[in-house]
């Protein structure tokens, strides 16, 4: 099993990575882990069923949410901490 099952680096170069999901697939990944540009461990989030997170500046999150139809649309959900 992966270590991970997806990355990116956000707007303030901090890296996202996804935990991997089982069973093999689902429709996103639910957590994530978030380090900042010096690689210290900031956190992990469980992300909305079915949102597919793709951008992060401060406290906002982007995600490509998928509707009962599996139309796509973009969401913006806020950090609370």
């Amino acid at each position: 099993m992966p270590y991970f099952e997806a990355a990116f680096v956000d707007g303030e170069q901090r890296l996202w990575l996804a935990a991997p999901s089982w069973p093999a697939f689902q429709s996103a990944p639910r957590r994530w882990s978030v380090f900042s540009p010096e690689g210290v461990w900031l956190g992990d989030l469980e992300a909305p069923e079915r949102v597919w997170i793709v951008d992060s500046l401060g406290d906002v999150v982007l995600g490509i949410g998928m509707d009962e139809l599996d139309v796509p649309y973009v969401q913006f959900h806020r950090l609370i901490g």
